[in-house]
């Protein structure tokens, strides 16, 4: 018990930066995670998250959020390159400027790396989902039009490891028996 949650391996690059990873409100993706990720050797505990709701970034059911987040992203490029003009060192410079364009790119990876090393954000957690899940479909509002909605969703937040207290232990789900 004294192992989890358990905070995410630094040397691999993690999409919302290191810290300790939840799924949300459903075990059914930490089933398929722990399936496919883990071949079937994993465990599924259930923690709650106290934090402050001004230290949460909610980039999936909060639109102010998502706009701010948006906003933060286009200004993010003029704040690398002021870093990128004040480093003393080319090989900073040079490391820098490399994950200058994967913002430009949109990489979220390295916009959050980014955001926290330089403390230019000031959350505590963050949640996030993608679309990227085979189990996943795609319903249209209305025939001959884009808008449509996604079921499920991969939802996850990360609570980054300087703030790991307000993570609290509920209960054992997966397997049975296990505690």
């Amino acid at each position: 018990m004294k192992s989890i949650p358990f905070l995410c391996d630094e040397s691999r690059e993690q999409w919302l930066g290191v810290g300790y990873y939840f799924w949300t409100d459903s075990d059914y993706y930490a089933h398929e995670w722990g399936k496919h990720g883990y071949n079937n050797q994993y465990c599924i505990n259930k923690f709650s998250i106290e934090i402050a709701e001004d230290r949460l970034l909610d980039l999936v059911g909060n639109t102010r959020d998502q706009i701010l987040f948006q906003q933060f992203i286009e200004g993010l490029l003029a704040k690398i390159e002021i870093i990128i003009g004040n480093c003393h060192s080319s090989s900073e410079q040079k490391s820098l400027n490399k994950k200058l364009q994967k913002v430009r790119d949109g990489i979220l990876s390295t916009i959050f790396y980014i955001a926290r090393k330089y403390r230019l954000i000031d959350y505590w957690v963050i949640k996030a989902s993608d679309n990227a899940s085979y189990h996943s479909s795609k319903y249209l509002f209305r025939k001959k039009r884009r808008e449509h909605l996604i079921l499920p969703t991969r939802q996850q937040m990360v609570v980054y490891e300087e703030v790991r207290s307000c993570i609290l232990h509920e209960k054992w789900v997966f397997p049975k028996g296990e505690e």
